[in-house]
């Protein structure tokens, strides 16, 4: 599963690389950003809120009286993930559409930077939202199957399947809202799956935190939880649904503290 995962990691940023050097990534990109106007900019905004640190961290704290596995999970990518990003916006130093394309050739909302292009912190977030989400349910599934109980296959094929699209939708409105090219994207993938890659390695050493280590996490959680309304990378035309994810958090830490 690691190989895969590390496989995987590569393929993805050496495609989102390549593709940034093609004249097909701006063709791409128009046919995208103007074909999602179709859609209220709301929805757009609302799901590319979910790939903003803050609001996925505050979604994993939220879960957390089911399981510490996801936000455990997802500390363990955080690292990699970042050093991975911010060191691969600087060495490639690739303009985002704003800078390159005229106002009036991107349908934008709200935002609309101009530097730090590949690949898309954003998409590389949702990856690890996704995979830490994974991560929980199996956990779930295996407390269920421990109580000689099964869900059935039906229901755990379309909950799996719902991560995964909320992967690529989040992924998608990066490019829905103009703020990133279809190869930012694309290395976005890469970069969430590598973080995917180190963690899984360390999970396997450290399979929980320690409850000193799970008390730092839920303070950390929350605090990020109540950032999150006010970050400046949230887009005000779908900030509803972070309020509402930073209320969730609240209460999920408040009873996995009642619980402990």
């Amino acid at each position: 599963m690691i190989r895969s995962l590390l496989v995987s990691a590569l393929l993805f940023l050496g495609v989102g690389y390549g593709l940034g050097t093609l004249p097909a990534n701006e063709t791409l990109f128009r046919v995208i950003n103007q074909g999602a106007a179709g859609l209220p900019a709301s929805f757009w905004a609302t799901l590319t809120n979910l790939g903003a640190t803050s609001v996925a961290v505050a979604l994993l704290v939220a879960v957390t009286p089911w399981s510490m596995r996801p936000l455990w999970l997802a500390a363990l990518a955080a690292l990699p993930t970042t050093l991975l990003v911010h060191g691969l916006k600087k060495a490639v130093a690739a303009p985002r559409p704003a800078a390159v394309l005229e106002p009036q050739q991107i349908v934008w909302f709200d935002l609309l930077p101009k530097s730090g292009a590949f690949p898309s912190g954003h998409t590389a977030t949702a990856v690890i939202l996704g995979g830490a989400l994974l991560c929980g349910f199996a956990v779930r599934r295996k407390r269920v199957a421990a109580q000689q109980r099964t869900l059935p296959e039906a229901r755990i094929w379309l909950i799996g399947a719902g991560f995964v699209l909320l992967v690529f939708a989040i992924a998608l409105s990066r490019v829905a809202v103009g703020a990133h090219w279809p190869s930012d994207v694309i290395g976005g993938l890469g970069a969430g799956l590598f973080g995917l890659t180190v963690a899984a390695f360390l999970i396997r050493r450290f399979p929980e935190p320690s409850p000193q280590t799970t008390r730092f996490l839920l303070v950390g959680g929350l605090a990020t939880a109540a950032y999150a309304p006010f970050d400046h990378a949230i887009y005000p035309s779908g900030a509803a649904l972070v309020w509402v994810v930073a209320l969730a958090a609240w209460v999920g830490a408040i009873r996995r503290f009642g619980g402990q």
